[in-house]
């Protein structure tokens, strides 16, 4: 289970009592939310000129048969948006985050609609989609595929170096191992017509951005690599092969010609958090995450959370978490349907998180209070004073 409490007593992931508190005096307040949800962000969320905005949204479980133009919770999205859009003259987002959990079995037919869905949402908010990221769920996985191989494909890696050494070994094994990502992957392909492969030489992203007269970059990991089975959490890993591979690109020699540290705003985004990865390479991963980015962006666990750590006193961490856009059916009292917009000054670096969410039987979306202050509204520092 994901924790709550860090050390400096901001929210991380368990159910604590004080959540429980807070959960009680949601539902007490159903009623009024139903009736006047408060879909104010604030007034800093005023658009500027060196302002970056993206929209940060997970975990859709899109299976062949949803009508996302018929769906209550996607039509209450698109309202949301657009209005907070409209009342802070918003144009555009600089780019999408979609943190995994496109499709719903990782099968082919999943992606037909969510290629639909992705196309209103950036029609909606003018986001070209090419500023569109993307990385795979757990729920991208097709598990039929992974259950005809159990016994041809073995993952039960018992160290970092047996992980690495599998993803540089055998391609042939290699390609076959990916075959239970073939529907993700083929979506990937078709909708970035060509441009963007999913695959065993390539299950990671890397992006440089010019915005506002400042450099984004961003990669995307695969943290699904071993998913396909229940009770996975904790068991994960991303590799250090699959990280070193992706920073090699923001080398000198590499890619995009240019070091990683001289770019001020870093995002590393996956589906599943840092606490779903396995302990036998959790002390690496976090390493080299925290030495090399500022923000890193999950999903998975259908809640919202923002939370600043820092590694020895001198690498800064901003983990926010974007839950779930859309659970099908009544969600459980401890899940909820929520997702975030960043706002970060390319000047100063300073800025603010906007948290969302649907709560319960409501009919709009509302502001977070479970993160942030009274407003849903964190405060967002790059650097300290």
């Amino acid at each position: 289970m994901i924790k709550k409490d860090t050390e400096n007593g901001k929210k991380k992931y368990e159910k604590s009592e004080i959540d429980e508190i807070r959960a009680r005096k949601l539902d007490n307040q159903q009623t009024d939310l139903n009736n006047n949800v408060d879909t104010r962000l604030s007034p800093s969320i005023t658009d500027e000129e060196n302002d970056i905005y993206w929209l940060h949204l997970s975990d859709f479980h899109i299976e062949p048969d949803e009508r996302h133009n018929t769906s209550p919770i996607f039509k209450a999205l698109k309202n949301d948006i657009e209005k907070l859009m409209e009342e802070y003259s918003i144009s555009s987002f600089d780019f999408i985050i979609v943190t995994g959990d496109l499709g719903y079995s990782g099968e082919n037919n999943d992606y037909k609609e969510v290629e639909s869905l992705l196309d209103s949402i950036l029609g909606y908010t003018n986001t070209p989609r090419k500023n569109l990221f993307i990385v795979p769920g757990n729920h991208d996985v097709n598990r039929k595929i992974v259950e005809n191989q159990k016994d041809q494909i073995k993952t039960d890696w018992k160290s970092v170096t047996d992980a690495n050494n599998f993803m540089k070994g055998d391609k042939t094994i290699l390609r076959g191992f990916f075959n239970k990502f073939k529907g993700y992957s083929k979506f990937i392909e078709n909708y970035f017509e060509g441009t963007r492969a999913f695959n065993h030489e390539s299950n990671f992203s890397t992006h440089l951005l010019p915005i506002k007269g400042k450099k984004v970059a961003l990669i995307g990991l695969n943290s699904c690599l071993i998913s396909g089975k229940d009770l996975e959490e904790g068991t994960l890993m991303i590799t250090e092969n699959q990280l070193n591979l992706a920073l090699e690109r923001f080398t000198q020699e590499g890619h995009f010609n240019c070091d990683l540290e001289h770019i001020p705003i870093r995002i590393c985004f996956f589906h599943h958090p840092l606490d779903c990865i396995s302990r036998i390479e959790r002390k690496i991963t976090d390493i080299i995450i925290y030495r090399n980015f500022n923000f890193l962006l999950n999903g998975h666990i259908h809640d919202s959370a923002y939370d600043v750590n820092t590694k020895g006193g001198r690498h800064k961490l901003i983990n926010i978490i974007a839950g779930s856009t859309f659970i099908r059916g009544e969600p459980p009292k401890e899940e909820k349907q929520c997702y975030n917009i960043i706002k970060i000054n390319s000047e100063t670096l300073k800025g603010y998180g906007y948290f969302r969410k649907l709560d319960k039987g409501a009919a709009d979306w509302g502001i977070d209070t479970s993160v942030g202050n009274e407003f849903g509204i964190a405060e967002v520092k790059v650097k300290e004073e």
